[in-house]
């Protein structure tokens, strides 16, 4: 078991054994040493400077990477499913065998996703809520309990001010913006009834910009790094472990950060164009001031007479 070593400096096998029958806690006495290619030492001489050595209490020598070795010959011939691995026609190892968790197997059965989720005119935040595409009301329903809404939730809404209807129009997140193996949809605004604030859409935008300089920067820095080991200018580059890159490494760093840089540019213009869209919207919210979120509320004609229902008499002290 390689999870279970001591060092031990002592003079003799014989010692060594004693040594490593009480540090390594055995059951049983320590008998035999082996190198990690299987060789058994029988003399201080047999075991070359500052290497491991396995201990046995007399049972043949078995390779502690074994299971290692097997699993990396065999991710080079398997093929990968949402349900786990198809392993190689040739090989026995009985029925695949699914590789996710039992919660995210039944999410993926269930047609479930993660969407990103912020209240009505918020822009900071969010929640990451799990859904069935299938069922928005259990969606809602989810919101008004994670959000603390003090009454039940029954809109949403995009970052355009669209009334959300299925969720499965619900865009994926840029790649850049993603924080897991699980894609991760939104964002949307949940509200309680009232119409779109644009105001929380306007801050979740900025606040996206602002991240994305804030990878874009480092990225730039990096490819210029990149660029001057490159073309050999040595005194330029201060990430001195460049240097000791081949070519081949350095082309290959300089392609994905190109990518990258590419990806945060793209992602960066996309949310610019949607805050420019929404310009007309904080105009109107501006314009209205507080009485843009009671907005969808209709007044009732002076003559309109009230239908009967519960009736008060106040009383004063």
């Amino acid at each position: 078991m390689r999870n279970i070593s001591a060092k031990i400096a002592v003079p003799s096998i014989k010692l060594l054994l004693e040594e490593c029958t009480v540090k390594l806690d055995l059951n049983s006495a320590a008998r035999r040493v082996f190198l990690a290619n299987g060789r058994e030492a029988f003399e201080p001489k047999d075991i070359p400077h500052n290497v491991d050595v396995y201990i046995s209490t007399g049972e043949p020598f078995m390779d502690p990477f074994k299971n290692m070795k097997d699993h990396l010959l065999l991710t080079k011939r398997v093929s990968w499913t949402m349900k786990g691995v198809v392993l190689p026609i040739d090989k026995q190892h009985g029925k695949t065998k699914p590789i996710l968790s039992n919660r995210l197997k039944k999410l993926t059965e269930n047609g479930s996703v993660r969407i990103l989720v912020f209240r009505n005119g918020a822009g900071q935040d969010g929640y990451e809520i799990i859904a069935s595409l299938e069922e928005k009301q259990q969606f809602l329903d989810q919101c008004t309990l994670k959000i603390k809404l003090t009454s039940p939730a029954k809109y949403l809404y995009d970052w355009q001010g669209n009334r959300i209807c299925d969720l499965r129009t619900v865009p994926l997140l840029d790649k850049c913006l993603q924080n897991s193996i699980t894609p991760l949809r939104g964002p949307v605004w949940v509200s309680k009834g009232e119409g779109f604030i644009p105001s929380g859409a306007k801050a979740y935008i900025q606040g996206i910009i602002w991240a994305i300089n804030q990878k874009l920067k480092p990225a730039r820095n990096y490819s210029k790094q990149v660029y001057h080991a490159l073309n050999g200018c040595a005194g330029k580059v201060t990430h001195k472990s460049l240097l000791s890159m081949t070519t081949e490494e350095l082309y290959k760093i300089s392609e994905n950060l190109d990518n990258l840089i590419d990806e945060l540019r793209a992602t960066i213009k996309k949310h610019n164009g949607q805050l420019s869209k929404l310009n007309p919207l904080l105009q109107a919210e501006k314009g209205h001031y507080s009485g843009f979120v009671s907005q969808h509320i209709k007044k009732l004609p002076a003559n309109c007479t009230l239908s009967k229902g519960l009736q008060l008499k106040l009383q004063g002290p």
